[in-house]
């Protein structure tokens, strides 16, 4: 029998999303930056398409592959801006915080998070995107990277 998406996968697939929305919402206040926060919402808004295409699944057994997809054109687009908006920090500030980002614990909890979008990527080839089995894990491991990116954050 074929295991299917349910509310509380999707509602877990939130979790990451929110916390990257608070935790980059926040570096973008550090970097005085409002086009380092609209990156944030947009890849934010990607994040949280992923999650309604979930949802859709979940209650209404039915699929709005538009809002599965829509993730692979947001989520660069928002991460495009978040690139330019630090380039367009002021140089001193950016330097302050690059600075500080690999002092230690800071330095561990962005390596933490950055292995676990390695992995993440891994898991985006190797995982069906409907074995929910492979979404637990994946949503698993988001959190926990999102997680160590926050700690990294707000520790700057």
């Amino acid at each position: 029998m074929e295991e299917k998406f349910t509310m509380k996968l999707a509602y877990f697939d939130m979790v990451p999303v929110i916390i990257f929305g608070v935790a980059f919402g926040i570096l973008g206040m550090k970097l005085e930056s409002l086009l380092f926060v609209f990156g944030s919402v947009i890849c934010t808004l990607a994040g949280l398409g992923k999650v309604f295409w979930k949802i859709f699944i979940a209650s209404k057994e039915k699929e709005i592959s538009f809002l599965y997809y829509q993730f692979r054109f947001l989520m660069p687009i928002g991460f495009f801006t978040l690139i330019i908006a630090v380039l367009f920090t002021k140089e001193s500030l950016r330097i302050q915080l690059f600075q500080e980002a690999f002092k230690f614990p800071s330095v561990f909890c962005f390596a933490m998070g950055i292995m676990g979008m390695i992995v993440m990527f891994i898991c985006a080839f190797k995982i069906d995107k409907h074995d929910v089995k492979g979404n637990w894990l994946e949503q698993s491991i988001n959190t926990i990277a999102q997680a160590f990116f926050m700690m990294g954050i707000l520790l700057l």
